[in-house]
């Protein structure tokens, strides 16, 4: 362990000395004997364990804070070693005031200790006992108390025989330490918080403090300890630089220095996000539910921006991944893409810098386990957007805040107005909208501007069916970070939610659990060694391994061999996951982008022969009659079906009927049609299965009309099982 100065006197008063009569380190191991080493008496579920340690580093300035930095993985080894450890059946018998000590322990204490050597305790009681029979000088304060909680952190690797596991209650009451350091930079934390982790990056913001502007060679050290956290690799920076990334992290409200990069910058706050995220998720004390977020608006809007800069600052990104990113898009002249890279992924997207497929990545809030979809902003790929809405449970709707890019999103060929309309229409309840792009308008972060985006966007998605009262307008620059996790001091006049706690403000989705699966496939992959894994979003039921699933239309059947999410193997899928299952036997030809799984035994999906819905048109140029054949999008599938018959006209508010066998439609009406599928297709009613019973009418690249299913007429197919 460093000892950063010759004697006390010379170090910032920050630390205050428990010894202050002791002035020099060389006293204190002179004082202490044997170079400063002293032993450790140290108790563990069934025993007690004798360690050797040096003991100079309890009597150094700030040392209640001090000792908490021996106690990362790669530092442990080279403070404390252990000496001998012995099981005792009883404990309280070994010692105790009445009896004194156990010749076992005794034994074991004696065979160890020199003459004039210390030993730590961590009782009051075991100093009494062992200075009064064993006239052994024996050491027990609060930093005492504090290296007594680090060991206990690391029993596993430092007492190996040990095979009984600590309670909880044994590692909470020694953390006072660790709360002072994480407390002076801002970090507010509870003693059973405490994890690897945190004693990580509690290492490094404590040493950086003085690092920084002392002791240069220990800088690249602490680079590493946050590279833990965080993942970012900072290993090639000059000093200088690194320096002020972990100023900016130890002291965070601290002005920020003419000349800091914006890289020393975002690596000091993806830090501290990161692990304020994790505090705060501690602090609930729960498992975390999952929740899935589609990210809509107009093109150029900066939804794959917003999302891969959220998704860096909370650490969803693998740790080499952001800097590949960077590297690419410099060398494509697209470096203000760098975030958006993180989601556009597919070459054929990089070149023409557009987000084509959906994309899913996931990351933390404090309450929620979320996966984003990133939706597409073009008009070619609406189609793909409705894929991606139909499995959201919260809308963050991207809108551009400058002069001219506000104004083309909402206009008649924008696709702000779209995404909304269709989001609600799709089943998305809740949203969010996020001023974007505050850091170029005229002013700069101008509130006049954002009030005015407010007032318009508010009117519109009034008409389509939200509450503006309770969505929250979040001014953000996506690219600069501000309001994204932390509050921007540049948008110092808006009061209400960073990005990040307007998405825990989301209202828990309720789970439809309880009713028979149904999971539309959105791809199907061939994976090596493994074989068929389907992918899709369980919509309603379970999935799990061994089941017997159905798929619809064609009624294949075969058997669950697993189930995964974001590579974890999963003992069962709930709905609103996103999950891969292996199939047994079966081949990616034979399933289809549409198709839908379902349980064997519990009504399984079949092919739609006909189905009713009452339809809403709203954007097309003329009048639609019986044989009208657009492109109909519910769940995943995109297929082609015949309005066969007008069946009725009705109010679209009061749902009374107007006019029996309407020869035509027009923009406007509602009113309930027979549908006959193209080619066959799974839907069902909206009151069964919500999220197969809504659809969006397609027709020459526009969303012509939208609707739900009131009735199916289903075909019986010919069960084809698959040999298991």
């Amino acid at each position: 362990m460093c000892l950063y100065e010759t004697n006390f006197g010379s170090i910032p008063q920050t630390r205050k000395s428990p010894f202050p009569s002791i002035c020099k380190f060389s006293e204190v191991a002179n004082w202490l004997g044997h170079g400063g080493v002293i032993l450790v008496l140290f108790e563990t579920p069934s025993g007690f364990a004798l360690l050797k340690y040096n003991g100079v580093n309890l009597f150094r300035c700030g040392a209640l804070k001090d000792t908490w930095v021996q106690f990362t993985t790669k530092r442990r080894n080279s403070v404390v070693c252990l000496l001998d450890f012995q099981i005792f059946k009883d404990k309280s018998v070994a010692i105790n005031l009445e009896t004194g000590l156990s010749y076992k322990l005794v034994k074991m204490i004696r065979s160890h200790y020199s003459s004039g050597q210390k030993l730590a305790v961590g009782n009051s009681d075991y100093k009494t006992i062992i200075e009064a029979k064993l006239k052994i000088h024996c050491l027990f304060d609060e930093p005492v108390m504090e290296l007594m909680w680090g060991l206990k952190h690391i029993m596993k690797s430092l007492v190996p025989t040990e095979t009984c596991e600590l309670t909880t209650e044994d590692r909470r009451h020694m953390s006072k330490g660790m709360q002072l350091i994480l407390s002076n930079y801002g970090f507010k934390v509870e003693p059973e918080m405490v994890d690897e982790d945190l004693i990580t990056i509690a290492t490094a913001v404590y040493e950086s403090d003085y690092h920084v502007n002392r002791f240069a060679e220990f800088l690249h050290r602490d680079g590493e300890y946050l590279k833990e956290v965080s993942g970012i690799d900072c290993q090639n920076w000059d000093l200088q630089k690194l320096a002020a990334a972990l100023k900016l992290l130890s002291y965070p409200n601290d002005e920020i220095e003419t000349g800091t990069s914006n890289e020393e910058i975002l690596f000091a706050r993806a830090v501290r996000s990161r692990v304020l995220v994790s505090l705060k998720a501690k602090a609930m004390g729960k498992k975390k539910n999952h929740v899935n977020i589609v990210v809509i608006g107009h093109v150029n809007s900066g939804k794959s921006t917003t999302t891969g800069h959220l998704i860096y600052k909370l650490g969803g990104i693998d740790k080499r991944v952001i800097e590949r990113f960077e590297k690419e898009a410099a060398e494509m002249n697209k470096r203000s893409f760098k975030y958006a890279w993180v989601l556009d992924k597919l070459k054929a997207e990089r070149e023409r810098g557009i987000t084509i497929a959906i994309a899913l990545w996931k990351f933390e809030t404090t309450k929620y386990y979320c996966t984003v979809i990133d939706a597409p902003g073009h008009r070619d790929f609406i189609k793909n957007m409705i894929t991606g809405t139909s499995q959201a449970d919260c809308a963050v709707l991207i809108i551009d805040s400058t002069t001219g890019g506000f104004e083309a999103g909402i206009s008649k060929d924008g696709q702000t107005h779209e995404h909304a309309l269709l989001a609600f229409t799709l089943g998305v309840k809740q949203m969010i909208c996020c001023c974007n792009k505050m850091d170029a308008t005229t002013p700069k972060y101008s509130k006049a501007r954002c009030d005015e985006i407010v007032k318009e966007v508010s009117s519109y998605i009034k008409k389509v069916g939200y509450n503006p009262d309770k969505i929250a307008f979040v001014p953000i620059s996506s690219f600069d970070g501000d309001n994204m996790i932390e509050r921007s001091t540049n948008l110092d006049w808006y009061k209400g939610p960073t990005l990040l706690e307007a998405l825990d403000q989301i209202t828990e989705p309720k789970r439809p659990s309880d009713k028979p699966l149904r999971l539309p496939l959105q791809d199907v992959y061939k994976i090596g060694g493994i074989g068929t894994v389907p992918v899709g979003c369980v919509e309603t039921g379970v999935i799990k391994p061994g089941m017997v699933v159905t798929f619809g239309p064609t009624g294949l059947t075969t058997e669950v061999k697993s189930v995964e999410m974001h590579d974890k193997a999963l003992q069962e899928a709930l709905p609103g996951e996103n999950v891969g299952f292996n199939v047994k036997n079966v081949a990616v030809k034979d399933l289809k982008r549409g198709y839908v799984a379902s349980n064997s035994k519990d009504d399984p999906a079949k092919e739609a022969a006909s189905f009713t819905s009452q339809v809403i048109i709203m954007n097309h140029p003329g009048q639609i009659g019986n044989g009208y054949a657009p492109v109909l999008d519910c769940h995943t599938s995109h297929i082609a079906v015949k309005f066969a018959e007008l069946i009725t006209k009705i109010d679209r508010r009061s749902g009374k009927e107007l006019e029996k066998e309407p020869k035509f439609l027009k923009n406007g009406d509602a009113g309930m049609v027979k549908m006959i599928p193209t080619k066959p297709m799974v839907v069902e009613t909206f009151s069964e299965y919500p999220p197969l019973g809504r659809f969006a009418v397609r027709y020459m690249r526009q969303t012509v009309a939208v609707g739900v299913i009131k009735s199916v007429e289903k075909k019986d197919p010919s069960t084809r099982l698959v040999p298991r």
